[in-house]
């Protein structure tokens, strides 16, 4: 799988929406956003390794719901992973039933839209929260890193507790931009 030179959008679909997902992919890129599809997968890959990858290295997953998706097990699992992540940013791109472990996270309804629309409505509330997450550490961002290796250290977990190292973690991660990091500050102002 090509690298991609910055975090990216997954786009989870189903094979037969392949022309929609072709189209919600242009529009993003347009929109400024990297975008990974699993048409960038190259032969002799192994495809598996290559949606986790690609999984792990986005910063948002756009499921495109839509019958064919909803029945679809490879786009609950790459739906579920993004949810577990909280990097879930949902579309409805054709009237369906979202399966009931998706149905209470709020969707861009983009059943109305046409391609290349870059002024509809539900497009920009879309558009918008992938922006909010693009601003937001990933797990993989240092950020990250370091707030959770700081936090372990300060609770024990899977090693010797140090208030003082987990302290000084946290507060890297905050000096970075880390929100959590800097609300866990603000709360625990003596770190314990």
């Amino acid at each position: 799988m090509p690298s991609s030179p910055r975090p990216h959008v997954f786009i989870s679909y189903s094979r037969g929406d392949a022309p929609l997902a072709a189209a919600v992919q242009a529009d993003l890129q347009a929109a400024g956003f990297a975008v990974f599809r699993d048409n960038a997968i190259r032969p002799g890959d192994y495809w598996d390794q290559a949606l986790e990858r690609a999984l792990e290295g986005a910063f948002a997953v756009v499921t495109l719901w839509t019958p064919a998706a909803s029945a679809s097990e490879w786009v609950r699992i790459e739906s579920r992973y993004a949810q577990s992540r909280r990097r879930l940013c949902p579309a409805l791109c054709a009237d369906c039933t979202i399966p009931l472990e998706f149905s209470s996270i709020q969707y861009a309804d983009l059943r109305t839209r046409a391609a290349g629309d870059a002024t509809h409505g539900e497009w920009a509330r879309l558009v918008d929260a992938l922006s909010q997450l693009a601003a937001e550490p990933t797990p993989t961002d240092p950020r990250a890193v370091a707030f959770l290796l700081g936090l372990k250290l300060v609770n024990g977990i899977n090693c010797p507790r140090d208030d003082r190292i987990g302290r000084y973690w946290i507060e890297q991660a905050a000096k970075g931009g880390h929100p959590d990091a800097r609300e866990w500050l603000r709360a625990s102002p003596t770190g314990k």
